[in-house]
């Protein structure tokens, strides 16, 4: 009774601590939330759930009876003291393996965190294809406009408006900016096997406005505009796989996976993202806006001769001008777009790196009470032990090489494990790179200076300890 009171006890203040870092957490979170922001508003609700709070308490109090009832009907079992100091060694021993675990989980947390940050660090100043700076972007949409013939006229009636805004360069629309899901298509030469590729519509001017480079033939024109055109315009890695050995310029191509229509090649222009920031090239292919818009939202894109934060307030009056009943979503600088792209990964990161921080705090703690509790056993031992001529300096190597021998073997483990979970994670979350070695060497030297430091006090308190008063110790 008393050891399962002891558990009990321990669960209540820790379930009780626990709800408290909790309302503090989520507070925490609805500060940080706005860096989170997507290119369409969310609302979460972070609130603590009473039906949270229950699953919690419920967790806690099967964990004490694991870990507490177990222990507790354990030890009602021993007879004598004998068999009392027999469970007491057999506990000991067990404890240096547990905290192994510890520090095999705290590594690994902090192995792929770090390799997460180093993921976001390269997407931060990876090149997507296509310009960012100085770049502008909004998404609008004409609910009232009656056939896609209406709507293609309101939309070229808005890109005349935006050129004239003082400060824009240049202006063009797309059905789908990068990094936004798009349309897909088969492409194929005749009788050949069909490549799944990703469609963009997109207006004259596009590849000026968005910095994108023509490799090889024209850009779109007037004349390529008509329904009854078939020109159409790919990227790179999409001519190396149909083409690999000659130009595609004139060539032709089946587009449809079960309606195929023969299409010519105009122009190849340089790859750029397409689902996210440092994939590997994506093949795609463009058409012309006004030849292939059915209706729905457009995305309206500006080049600008200033900072592009400073143009919003102008392109937003100038977007909501139009009447029309037109909405407007999203105008911001195309830098703000990118860097949202990142959120995932960004929190990711924050996650991960948050869990090991408090995987290394806890294993720390453990590791400081298990060589604590292990000097005060070994009081009398190192009383003997001094009086026999051991210095204490001697004494402080002993307990402190024990504490780091359960560190390193958590490290090694560790270092096993670190790279499948690595993997795994990748499997999840694309464009995760593999683990750097500096990232195994940081999280690694972290961990021993951790140990160091949660042995140190016990080491010191066992290299002061009286011969004299240790030999009375009970």
């Amino acid at each position: 009774r008393q050891l399962l009171t002891e558990s009990l006890v321990l669960a209540i203040g820790g379930g009780a601590t626990g709800l408290l870092l909790a309302v503090w957490t989520t507070r925490i979170l609805e500060r940080v939330m706005p860096s989170a922001r997507t290119t369409f508003p969310i609302a979460m609700d972070l609130s603590v759930d009473w039906r949270v709070i229950a699953f919690a308490m419920l967790l806690s109090f099967a964990t004490t009876l694991v870990c507490g009832l177990v222990p507790a009907w354990r030890g009602s079992q021993i007879s004598g003291v004998a068999g009392f100091k027999g469970e007491i060694g057999a506990i000991r021993n067990r404890r240096p393996l547990a905290l192994v675990a510890q520090v095999v989980l705290s590594f690994v947390l902090l192995v792929i965190a770090g390799s997460v940050i180093e993921t976001l660090r390269w997407l931060q100043v990876t090149d997507p294809g296509f310009a960012v700076g100085g770049r502008l972007y909004a998404y609008i949409f004409f609910p009232s406009a009656p056939t896609p013939e209406a709507g293609r006229e309101l939309y070229a009636r808005t890109l005349g408006r935006l050129r004239a805004v003082p400060g824009v360069l240049s202006a063009s629309q797309t059905s789908a900016l990068p990094l936004m899901p798009s349309g897909t298509d088969c492409a194929s030469l005749s009788g050949g096997p069909q490549l799944r590729v990703s469609t963009s519509a997109i207006d004259l001017g596009y590849f000026r406005t968005m910095g994108i480079g023509m490799i090889a033939g024209r850009d779109f024109t007037a004349g390529d505009l008509p329904r009854e055109s078939s020109t159409i315009i790919i990227t790179e890695s999409f001519a190396k796989r149909l083409w690999p050995d000659r130009s595609p310029i004139g060539e032709s191509v089946q587009i449809g996976c079960q309606t195929q229509q023969a299409s010519m090649v105009i122009g190849v222009v340089r790859d750029s993202a397409v689902r996210a920031v440092g994939e590997p090239p994506q093949p795609r292919l463009y058409q012309p806006f006004e030849r292939e818009y059915s209706g729905g939202i457009s995305a309206v894109l500006l080049e600008t001769g200033t900072d592009a934060a400073s143009m919003v307030p102008a392109v937003r009056q100038t977007l909501l001008a139009m009447g029309q009943d037109i909405r407007v979503y999203a105008v911001q600088p195309l830098s703000t777009y990118i860097d949202q792209s990142f959120t995932s990964v960004r929190w990711m990161a924050t996650v991960l790196s948050g869990f090991g921080l408090l995987a290394l705090v806890l294993a720390a703690i453990g590791l400081y009470g298990v060589i604590a509790y292990r000097v005060s056993l070994r009081t009398q031992e190192i009383g003997v032990r001094m009086a026999l001529g051991a210095g204490r300096a001697a004494i402080f190597r002993d307990i402190l090489r024990h504490g780091l021998t359960i560190a390193v073997a958590g490290v090694i483990i560790g270092e096993i494990l670190a790279i499948p979970a690595s993997r795994a994670l990748a499997s999840m979350q694309a464009g995760i790179r593999p683990i750097a070695p500096s990232t195994h060497v940081m999280a690694a030297v972290i961990w021993v200076a951790v140990a160091l430091a949660a042995c140190y006090v016990p080491a010191s308190r066992a290299a002061r300890v009286d011969p004299m008063e240790a030999l009375r110790h009970e």
